[in-house]
């Protein structure tokens, strides 16, 4: 049974500070409508300087993706869509720093790069205590991110329990900085009550998605060690102070497909997996959650499945889901904002979906892992299927037995399988492929070429599979994976069989 020191003391301060007296609680509320704005300014600017900012508003669920170039001295204003307060990155050349945002807010930030091994920024506005937080954080625990430490335990290395114990030492080191670094650095009490929430709730999120990556890609089986699962007693399903933390709706997210992977066993993966989940999801809220929190959690995961529809009709389905709800929601402008959600992305789609039969495939030139570039063209007279993947992808890696036993019953048939990953980690990507098969033609999309192929592709998410024919021509801009081997054998020999007449 899992009981450790740290979920006990992270129960004792959730409560404790959950039930303080928060004057400054409306700087924390959920905003629709609201934005943020950052004032950039760069100085001591001798050279070509690329600079990244990436931010995430839930309502509905939108990711932001900023890159900039100073060319000297100047000053950017970005405008970014926050609905939420949020830790975003700031990333310049290799070193990454925290942009904290709240609704309706600006942050300076001031760029002095006059020693690039050691660039010096400072944050002025509202949120400038947090933000120095932030920066002392990722200096002092060697770290941006907690899922990169986490993720390392997501391994047949450990046993399921190990990864548990693991995952809640990172988080008691986390919690521990925060209260101690509070001491001496007095941070707003409604900071450190959401800060105190995402921890929480991220300790469960991160225990639950371990079982939930393990059974998917180590095909292991963690359902028989139900005492794993005594620590989500203690979590509160139906939180209604928590609703401005993501860590709070990633950690729903992740205990209703908990809740439902024996029903989704028999699912396809991706979208037909999410259509079902929805459906299961519909009668469990309604039962678990209060409406507002019920409501906020179907539009972030509505508006994540239409972010991953790359087809017209897979957005009506998702409408029809929306249509069987909308008569339970009582926010009407959260209803209405995931129907024009809904209506921006099907204008996206056809627009992007450039990608149909009959058409050509999009150029690409792209390096494998001996660092020889590869274009579409050198596989003319080849039928050619092609893969999007990434090695963080659990139902990628699912998929590679089948398409590798696919690789082999077609070696002697014009047809080649190219693997494109989109991993943003060359040296993991690297590694994965010398420690694992994946069999065909292995390429990373880098550099430019990332946004390129996710643009000309119209890629939303991974896997990815495509079929195109001998002359570059697409087949089907979104084929069956691996896993339907049945059905995609019946289209490849039907193609097969006719380049040969």
């Amino acid at each position: 049974m899992i009981r450790t020191a740290y979920l006990t003391i992270v129960l004792i301060l959730f409560f404790s500070v959950s039930c303080k007296n928060n004057t400054e609680d409306p700087i924390k509320q959920i905003n629709y409508q609201g934005n943020t704005t950052l004032k950039v300014e760069i100085k001591n600017c001798n050279a070509s300087t690329w600079l990244n900012i990436n931010s995430v508003s839930l309502f509905p669920f939108n990711f932001s993706n900023v890159n900039l170039n100073a060319t000297g001295d100047t000053v950017f204003e970005v405008a970014l869509k926050s609905t939420q307060p949020f830790l975003g990155k700031l990333k310049i050349n290799k070193s990454k720093f925290p942009v904290y945002t709240i609704p309706n807010d600006t942050l300076k930030i001031n760029i002095d790069l006059e020693c690039e091994d050691s660039i010096v920024i400072e944050y002025n506005g509202v949120t400038k205590a947090i933000n120095d937080y932030y920066l002392n954080k990722f200096r002092e625990l060697g770290y941006d991110d907690i899922a990169q430490p986490v993720c390392n335990f997501f391994s047949p290395s450990y046993t399921i329990y190990e990864d548990a114990l693991k995952i809640d030492s990172l988080f008691n080191n986390e919690i521990t900085f925060l209260f101690e670094y509070d001491k001496k650095d007095e941070l707003p009490n409604w900071f450190v009550e959401l800060e105190n929430q995402e921890l929480f709730y991220s300790n469960a999120a991160y225990k639950t998605s371990a079982v939930l990556y393990r059974n998917d890609l180590c095909n292991e089986n963690t359902k028989a060690n139900e005492s794993y699962f005594d620590f989500l007693n203690s979590i509160p399903i139906n939180n209604t102070s928590a609703n401005a933390s993501i860590g709070y709706f990633y950690f729903l997210e992740n205990y209703y497909e908990i809740q439902n992977s024996d029903k989704n066993k028999e699912s396809a993966s991706g979208l037909k997996r999410a259509f079902r989940s929805i459906e299961l999801l519909v009668p469990q809220t309604t039962k678990d959650l209060s409406h507002f929190n019920r409501e906020l959690f179907l539009t972030y995961q509505f508006s994540q499945y239409y972010d991953h529809c790359v087809k017209s009709e897979q957005i009506l389905k998702l409408d029809s889901l929306v249509r069987d709800v909308s008569h339970s929601f009582e926010d009407t402008i959260l209803l209405g904002l995931i129907k024009d959600y809904s209506k921006k992305k099907l204008i996206e789609v056809e627009k992007l979906t450039s990608l149909k039969k009959g058409q050509t495939a999009p150029y690409f030139y792209l390096s494998d892992e001996k660092g020889k570039f590869h274009k579409l063209n050198d596989y003319k007279g080849k039928l050619v299927y092609l893969s999007f993947w990434a090695t963080w992808c659990s139902a990628c890696i699912k998929s590679l037995p089948g398409k590798n036993i696919l690789v082999g019953e077609y070696s002697d048939k014009p047809i080649v399988f190219i693997n494109a990953s989109i991993d943003n980690k060359e040296d993991r990507w690297r590694r994965y492929l010398k420690e694992n098969d994946n069999y065909g033609i292995n390429l990373i999309c880098k550099g430019n070429w990332m946004d390129i192929i996710k643009t000309q592709y119209n890629i939303k998410g991974v896997p990815r599979y495509l079929l195109i024919n001998e002359k570059g021509i697409i087949i089907d801009a979104d084929v069956v994976s691996p896993d339907n081997k049945t059905e995609l054998k019946l289209l490849i020999d039907n193609y097969l069989s006719n380049l040969k007449q």
